[in-house]
């Protein structure tokens, strides 16, 4: 099992969606099936400004497509586009040039075609659609179906949110507090996005706005306000507030501490679908802490948020998979898992791989492979695998395997 981890580097904006899910357990510490290392994740104060950044850094990447993927998916024609709809793109109404983008950008009944949703949403965007401004902002920062152009994607960003777009303001304010997409950090222009787009509704940017007035980043710290800021979302469905909620009643933070309150809230933020609540609740589910022991719904409970490209659930599932806890033994699938945790960059899953290349009975042994994602893990900060590697280049044991 994974033993308590060393702090990381800052996120950059090179960092992907999934590798900063992972990065949530990996930068403070987290266990793969010991309850007491998850509890470990968040140390007290629970929301550090650490997890801040990190939670800010994936709310900016997350929510770059975030509304034109809920407009593609509930209200777009689904499939490829009709011909009224490409008659009246093409005679130039904004929105149904905004409808084909959707349908490209999200692959609706049609191959994704990130190129086409580009031009469809210059098209849009230049004919006034706000959210399409967005959108295209969000391409241009992305690097999605048009090269990465920082300049002309803040423009377009801002225009969006001149034109009332809280998503566009919300993105800007992420990404000025963070210094994400290659802008410097400018954390009283962040803020103030931020606020602008919570008070005119944002759920996402009143978490973000919460978590800041919890550990004082950019605005006077109060754990009570920030608590509420927080719940707010979370009443509204949002399953990365329900989660914070979770782990604040746990915690006491800014709220009276109630350990089942904190389980129902990190229970029903695993129902909608928070990776790392689903984790949070297999670890639960693995050591019978605070409800019964369950290994095979652990398992149910990684296999989900594996799905979602969360690196430590495939790491956790692997190791489940390996030893057949909560499910029958399968080393090939358990390879797999731990090989794309691996590739995901995190360390803890680069130096198991590493070891079962050099040692495990479940993988073909290939010292060369072995070598590579120690130093991988090594150069990620993971002390065991910085440890392991000294003592191999100590004692002459790399020469074979260079």
């Amino acid at each position: 099992m994974i033993k308590r981890l060393s702090s990381r580097s800052a996120l950059t904006s090179e960092i992907t969606p999934p590798m900063a899910l992972a990065a949530v357990f990996a930068v403070m510490g987290a266990g793969a099936a010991l309850l007491a290392a998850l509890t470990a994740v968040f140390p007290a104060p629970l929301l550090c400004a650490r997890l801040m950044m990190i939670i800010a850094a994936l709310a900016a990447m997350a929510s770059i497509f975030k509304a034109a993927r809920a407009k593609a998916e509930g209200a777009a024609p689904m499939g490829p586009p009709s011909e009224d709809l490409i008659r009246r793109a093409i005679e130039g109404v904004p929105e149904a040039q905004f409808d084909i983008a959707m349908i490209y950008l999200n692959g609706l009944g049609v191959d994704r075609d990130a190129p086409a949703a580009a031009r469809w949403l210059i098209k849009a965007a230049e004919g006034g659609h706000v959210k399409a401004m967005h959108e295209l902002g969000g391409c241009y920062l992305m690097g999605n179906g048009a090269a990465f152009d920082k300049r002309r994607g803040m423009k377009w960003l801002k225009k969006s949110a001149e034109g009332g777009c809280v998503e566009a303001m919300h993105s800007i304010g992420i990404i000025h507090q963070n210094g994400l997409c290659g802008c410097d950090v400018n954390e009283a222009e962040g803020i103030k996005w931020i606020q602008l787009a919570a008070k005119n509704g944002s759920n996402e940017s009143r978490l973000a706005l919460g978590m800041c007035y919890l550990e004082g980043r950019a605005v006077p710290k109060d754990a009570a306000r920030g608590f509420k800021l927080v719940r707010e979302s979370a009443l509204q469905g949002l399953a990365a507030a329900q989660y914070i909620v979770g782990r604040c009643y746990q915690d006491g933070h800014g709220v009276k501490r109630d350990n089942g309150k904190g389980i129902d809230w990190i229970s029903k933020s695993s129902d909608n679908g928070s990776p790392e609540a689903m984790v949070h609740m297999a670890v639960l589910c693995l050591e019978g802490a605070d409800c019964k022991r369950d290994p095979e719904r652990a398992v149910e409970l990684l296999t989900a948020a594996s799905a979602k490209e969360d690196h430590l659930a495939m790491l956790m599932l692997g190791e489940c998979l390996l030893d057949g806890v909560g499910a029958p033994k399968d080393p090939a699938a358990a390879e797999r898992w731990i090989r794309k945790a691996a590739a995901g960059n995190l360390p803890e899953a680069q130096y198991k791989l590493a070891m079962l290349l050099s040692f495990g009975e479940e993988a073909e042994r290939d010292p060369c492979q072995s070598l590579y994602w120690m130093e991988k893990a090594a150069r990620g900060g993971l002390a065991e695998a910085q440890y392991a590697l000294g003592l191999a280049m100590r004692d002459g044991a790399l020469a074979g395997a260079s």
